[in-house]
């Protein structure tokens, strides 16, 4: 997981050619996992894996782990991805985030999640 305040950079991703000028700088507001694609307004971006390079930042998306509202209304796959540790962006710097620190180990997260969400539900069809 990466930590609370982590800073990293997503740069447009071009498959071929000279590398995009384009970036979205984001912030962990808690600790948490966060995907190396990031879709904003129908564009791919790729992680530069947190490997800052002294540029001028300025944070334009956060990272968050959603409450336990927000979780309810969210589709199921997304509600895996947080079970499983998963962040959830936003431009919303105002986003009502749930900060507690999350354990590395994956039962007492686990427990954490329940406690906040709700029993898991299976995403596997028929069960």
């Amino acid at each position: 997981m990466e930590a609370k305040g982590s800073i990293n950079c997503y740069r447009e991703f071009k498959p071929t050619g000279p590398a995009s000028p384009k970036k979205i700088w984001t912030m962990n507001l808690t600790n948490g996992v966060t995907p190396f694609i990031l879709v904003v307004n129908k564009v791919e971006y790729s992680s530069e894996m947190y490997r800052l390079r002294g540029e001028s930042i300025v944070i334009s998306r956060v990272w968050y782990r959603p409450t336990g509202p927000e979780f309810a209304n969210l589709h199921p796959s997304v509600q895996d991805h947080v079970l499983n540790g998963g962040l959830l962006h936003t431009d919303d710097f105002g986003v009502k985030c749930y900060y507690s620190q999350v354990p590395e180990d994956f039962e007492a997260f686990q427990q954490i999640c329940q406690t906040t969400y709700g029993k898991r539900k299976s995403t596997i069809p028929g069960e």
